[in-house]
């Protein structure tokens, strides 16, 4: 077990514990990575998890608030990947997605 860190536009929400392997059935074994987040629109990098001991990071695009939806959790197509969101997330990780979709919830 290692701790996941939360930084959103540099300012750190918190870490939580995670595996550091990850166990996808049918695929092979693989250590966790960091994840950063970058919006496409504007290329800023406005999100990061950093892995305790990670060797990698992988980037990832996802739009940040001012271009997109601006979520920390992406819609889930592996049920491991560490951005899902998790009832284990620090408090302020879980505040800031629930005021984001309060936020688009409202715009709608």
């Amino acid at each position: 077990m290692a701790l996941q860190h939360f930084f959103l536009r540099g300012a750190y929400l918190g870490n939580r514990e995670i595996p550091d392997l990850r166990v996808v059935p049918g695929l092979e074994v693989r250590w966790q990575h960091s994840h950063v987040l970058y919006c496409g629109r504007c290329g800023e990098i406005w999100a990061r998890f950093a892995h305790d001991g990670a060797e990698y990071t992988q980037l990832e695009q996802r739009a940040c608030a001012e271009h997109g939806d601006g979520r920390l959790s992406g819609y889930p197509t592996w049920f491991d990947l560490p951005t899902r969101f998790e009832p284990d997330w620090p408090p302020a990780a879980i505040e800031y997605e629930f005021k984001r979709l309060m936020e688009l919830t409202e715009e709608v």
